[in-house]
């Protein structure tokens, strides 16, 4: 559409230009006509050639086909009007088209703008378009002439053309180039009132002169004319000069002339007219010429003088060039920061101060801007006086002399070194910037808010983004688009935080989600100028999140279950510290309420159900529980508490396996209850009935069960008659509990009873117990204590066999242990050699003590400290019945410390008769 415009407007142009030209041409040549061409031998005065000319200098080059084809048109019109042949016209419109093209080749060829009121361009004017121009188109006239046109006289006739032509150029060409001249004062009022007067009386005095015939008044119009050149210029001259030719050849044409009065001849007449009028029109553009060109220099000379004062103390450095582009001054700036000589600089001297590497690029720059005449920019480096390269920015335009006619440049040059250094380093900084930012993991972007017609934060609108920003948001082309207009459905408060932070000027960091955008961010939000804007560096955790939350799922799962593993190991330690079914039935209870249910109980059938479920329940769960036996029974848990969640599927598990686990140890404990009964059974049938009764001795027995175990185990004693009078007394520990244990003791009991009365010495009958304990129905490890008491003399021979020793208790007087006839335990395999005894008298009122470890020996001290422990409580108790004595020293021992171990002591009193 542009061209299609800029094609119209030059068409429209050009036809302007064809019709004006066509026209003035047109005027001119019947002018010339009308004045000389009555009788067709007269020399002319041809106004239409100076229209071409004119028209060619003015016109672009493009345009010069249009003015020939004007000129010509309006040629070959006029002649054909005129009765001349079309051959001959044709050579005619020839002659007057190659003229101008030749004037005005020769003319721009010197000068590209001419303007007459430069002496240079009045010459090539001159010489051109007055002189060189109408002479070759007489030639060619003069040709078309005498060939075409069936004429005499070649010689004539071309020099009539060319005197005729080049005074139609100095008139005519001269007044409209002249014209476009702007000399120093030409639009001054008093000048332009001045330019009038001059050329009215230039004209008034040649109309005096044509039709009066006075000679003397010729002097008027040619002083008029030289005083134009004088006083007002080219454009003067222009206008009076042609005033002047007009109003003298139209009196010659019309037969008032000087020449009539002065009796010469009309031919002659006309020519020497035409040679007077150029003459005088040249001189007195040639003294224009050279007024306004000293006039020029003053001027010039005088804002020199200014220019050089005012740009000396400049902090700049300024210089200027002249048209050609060689510089002609330079300030006391550049010397002094160069430290070259006015020699040095002048001409195209100051280049080499220019850095070696951009000396080249900044000639062609300069010589580019004057050939255009337009101004520069340029920034280089440039030596400094003491060697150094420093950045500086030059700036040159075009001038125009006091006529606006193009002359050379000005220019500033400032030392810019520290600015560029920090406009490179803005810039490297901001090429950093913006590759961090282009390259970083986070988004980038930047923002600003959208207001609504009462100034309330209602979208927000994307200027700048980074490459992340469109992976992390999922939103394509955001710069430009509002936050809204690309997620429709996006949540208030990010426009409302945004807000807080452009319009308040703080920054903020924080993780928010967005469920409009399906994604979280982690975002850090600050303000930047202008006020309403701000920028986000942000990062989308959306997967983090979720594995945060799934981990943070996983570690409570992980906590419940822990918890869960906890509290299973709490119940099953709790119930393993409980003996009996029905008393680890009621820790179970208790220990589920209200932990694992608000109200729990346990369901057998056949046996007292208990509390039934509560009827406020929210939640029950009925689970199997094995208790041992062909019956089953169940757990029920209940939930009354509304606040507690109901049980779930996912509660199940835990459940069911608490269940199983508390059924397998209350299964455990009812077995344990069945063998307990068992081996109470077997206890009483292996145990003494009754102890041995003689009037020599007072003896009691107790038998303690562990507190962890069964009531009966491997501990045992036995008193028993000896064939030679004296009495036996025994203890022994099998190691281990239960139904095993039990019958182990038994049999080594058994064993002894038979042995004991067939075997000389406790030693010997030791020995013999190890040949038991060797046997297919023997044990692994048993420790014995055996004495034999003769009543009559109160001789003990004892011995042991691993077993704690005897404590002997004498009426008075301190405890003693009995530690002779030591030997090994009885274990498998063993040794069959004799094993030792000892011997002592028992004084009259002793007591004899003979028990088992389980009475002393305890896990977390050593056997001396039950030893002690056992002394002392016997020695309170010396004057006590045996059976009283037994009975308080097992239970002061077990008060103290429990007793983890069965246990058996043995309180023999000796009383003599």
């Amino acid at each position: 559409m542009t061209s299609r415009l800029a094609m119209d407007a030059d068409a429209r142009r050009r036809v302007c230009i064809f019709i004006a030209v066509a026209a003035a041409y047109a005027v001119g040549s019947q002018l010339s006509y009308s004045w000389f061409g009555a009788d067709g031998t007269g020399a002319s005065f041809f106004p239409a050639a100076g229209v071409t000319l004119a028209a060619l200098v003015i016109a672009r080059r493009a345009d010069w086909v249009v003015v020939v084809a004007a000129a010509a048109l309006a040629e070959i019109s006029l002649d054909l009007w005129h009765d001349i042949g079309p051959a001959a016209s044709v050579g005619y419109a020839v002659a007057n088209v190659v003229q101008p093209l030749v004037g005005a080749t020769l003319l721009l060829g010197v000068v590209a703008r001419p303007d007459l009121s430069r002496l240079r361009d009045l010459v090539a004017f001159l010489g051109g378009a007055v002189v060189a121009g109408p002479a070759v188109g007489a030639v060619v006239g003069a040709t078309a002439f005498t060939v075409l046109d069936d004429g005499d006289g070649w010689l004539r006739f071309a020099g009539e053309w060319w005197v005729g032509d080049g005074l139609g150029v100095l008139v005519v060409a001269g007044a409209i180039l002249g014209v476009r001249s702007d000399p120093p004062t030409a639009g001054r009022p008093l000048r332009l009132i001045e330019t009038f007067v001059l050329v009215g009386a230039a004209g008034a005095a040649t109309v005096a002169v044509a039709w009066s015939g006075e000679v003397g008044l010729i002097a008027v119009p040619i002083g008029v004319l030289l005083a134009s050149g004088f006083r007002i210029g080219v454009r003067g001259v222009a206008l009076t000069g042609a005033v002047v030719s007009f109003i003298a050849a139209h009196a010659t044409a019309g037969g008032h002339g000087l020449w009539e009065d002065l009796d010469v001849a009309p031919d002659a007449g006309l020519l020497y007219l035409q040679l007077t009028l150029a003459v005088l029109i040249a001189a007195a553009y040639g003294i224009a010429a050279e007024v306004g060109e000293r006039e020029t220099s003053a001027v010039e000379r005088n804002a020199a003088l200014r220019f050089r004062a005012m740009a000396d103390s400049a902090p700049a450095m300024l210089w200027v060039t002249d048209d050609e582009g060689r510089c002609t001054y330079l300030s006391r700036g550049w010397y002094a920061f160069t430290g070259q000589t006015e020699e040095e600089g002048l001409g195209a001297g100051w280049l080499d101060a220019v850095h070696p590497d951009d000396r080249e690029a900044v000639r062609r720059a300069h010589e580019q801007a004057v050939a255009a005449h337009e101004p520069f920019t340029l920034d280089y480096r440039l030596r400094d006086a003491e060697g150094r390269y420093r950045w500086a920015f030059d700036a040159g335009r075009p001038l125009t002399d006091v006529r606006g006619r193009p002359g050379g440049f000005i220019g500033s040059v400032i030392d810019v070194h520290e600015r560029t250094r920090t406009e490179v380093a803005l810039r490297e900084s901001e090429a950093r910037f913006r590759a961090l930012f282009a390259s970083i993991d986070e988004g980038y972007c930047l923002a600003e808010m959208v207001l609504d017609p009462d100034g309330r934060p209602v979208d927000y609108r994307f200027l700048e983004t980074n490459p992340v920003f469109e992976s992390m948001t999922g939103l394509r082309d955001a710069v430009g688009h509002t936050a809204l207009e690309l997620v429709p459905g996006l949540e208030q408060a990010w426009i409302d935080t945004y807000a807080e932070v452009a319009f308040g000027g703080a920054t903020r960091r924080f993780e928010s989600a967005s469920e409009a955008m399906g994604r979280t961010f982690d975002v850090f939000a600050t303000p930047v100028e202008p006020r309403g804007r701000f920028a986000l560096v942000f990062t989308d955790v959306t997967a983090r999140r979720r594995a945060e939350e799934a981990l943070r799922a996983s570690e409570a799962a992980e906590r419940r279950a822990r918890r869960r593993a906890e509290l299973i190991a709490e119940i099953v330690s709790g119930l393993e510290a409980v003996e009996g079914a029905e008393g680890r039935a009621e820790r179970l209870v208790a220990m589920l309420a209200p932990r694992v249910a608000d109200h729990a109980a346990i369901r057998i059938p056949g046996e007292d159900p208990g509390p039934g479920t509560p009827l406020r329940a929210h939640s029950v769960v009925t689970l199997p529980l094995d208790v041992g036996g062909p019956r089953s029974g169940r757990l029920v848990l209940s939930l009354t508490n509304p606040e507690r969640p109901a049980y779930g599927a996912e509660d199940m598990p835990f459940l069911t396996d608490l269940a199983g686990r508390a059924g397998v140890l209350l299964a455990s404990a009812r077995i344990h209850d069945e063998e307990r009964r068992v081996a109470l059974s077997l206890q009483r049938a292996l145990l003494p009935e009754r102890l041995l009764e003689h009037a020599a001795i007072e003896v009691a027995a107790r038998y303690t069960a562990a507190g962890d175990a069964l009531e009966v185990g491997g501990d045992w004693y036995e008193t028993l008659p000896l064939p030679d009078g004296r009495i036996g007394i025994a203890v022994g520990d099998v190691v281990g509990h239960g139904l095993e244990a039990a019958a182990t003791m038994g049999r080594l009991r058994t064993a002894l009873a038979a042995l004991a009365p067939h075997t000389p010495s406790p030693g010997a009958l030791l020995a013999r117990l190890q040949q038991f304990a060797d046997g297919p129905n023997g044990t692994d490890f048993a420790t014995v204590g055996f004495a034999a008491l003769d009543p009559a003399t109160g001789r003990l021979d004892y011995a042991y066999a691993g077993h704690p020793p005897m404590l002997l208790l004498p009426p008075d007087g301190p405890a003693a242990w009995l530690e002779g006839g030591r030997s090994m335990p009885l274990c498998r395999p063993g040794s069959g050699r004799d094993r030792g005894h000892a011997s002592t008298v028992l004084p009259a009122g002793a007591v004899l003590l003979l028990y088992t470890d389980g009475l002393v020996e305890r896990r977390e001290e050593s056997m001396d400290v039950g030893l002690g422990r056992l002394r002392a409580a016997a020695e309170d108790l010396r004057d006590a019945p045996v059976a009283d004595m037994c009975d308080r020293v097992v239970a002061a021992m077990i008060r103290e410390t429990g007793n983890s171990d069965d246990a058996v002591l043995v309180c023999l009193r000796f009383r003599p008769a």
